[in-house]
C-alpha cells in the first residue's frame, strides 16, 4: 500500500527487499481519457451547446441601450436553465464599455451604453 515515504522516495519496502513503489505521472494517461466520448457525454454536450446557443440569441434580441449587464446575464442563465440546464459551467460574464476588455470580469453592474461594444463570456 501506499505510504508517505513511499511516495516521498524514502521507501522502507526496498530495504526489506520489496520491490520499491513507483509513481507516474497521469497527464497523458487522462488527457486520452479524456478525448473519448461516450454516446450519452456526445448528447450531454449537444444539448447543452443548443440551449446556449438558444439563450445567447435571446440575449442578442434584447441587448440594447439602457439595458444592464447582469440582466443579460440573468436571461442567459434563466434560458438555459429552461431548456434542462441544471447549472452553467461557469459564471457567466457580461461585460461593457471598457469593461469588455477586462479579463474575468463579474461586477456585470453597468448600464449598456448607445455605441458600446459588449462581451458575453457564458456556457450552459
Amino acid at each position: 500500500a501506499p505510504t508517505p515515504e513511499r511516495l516521498r522516495g524514502s521507501d522502507p519496502s526496498a530495504a526489506a527487499g520489496q520491490q520499491p513503489m513507483r509513481v507516474l505521472p497521469l497527464a497523458a494517461a487522462l488527457h486520452a481519457m479524456r478525448v473519448q466520448k461516450s454516446a450519452a457525454e456526445v448528447q450531454l454536450m449537444r444539448a447543452s451547446a443548443d440551449a446556449s446557443a438558444h439563450a445567447l440569441r435571446k440575449c442578442m434580441g434584447m441587448t440594447r441601450p439602457g439595458i444592464w449587464e447582469q440582466s443579460l446575464g440573468a436571461t442567459f442563465e434563466y434560458e438555459c436553465k429552461l431548456k434542462g440546464a441544471s447549472r452553467m459551467s461557469f459564471p457567466p460574464v457580461v461585460a461593457s464599455g471598457l469593461d469588455a476588455c477586462t479579463i474575468h470580469y463579474l461586477r456585470m453592474d453597468k448600464v449598456l451604453q448607445e455605441g458600446s461594444l459588449v462581451l458575453m463570456d457564458a456556457g450552459g
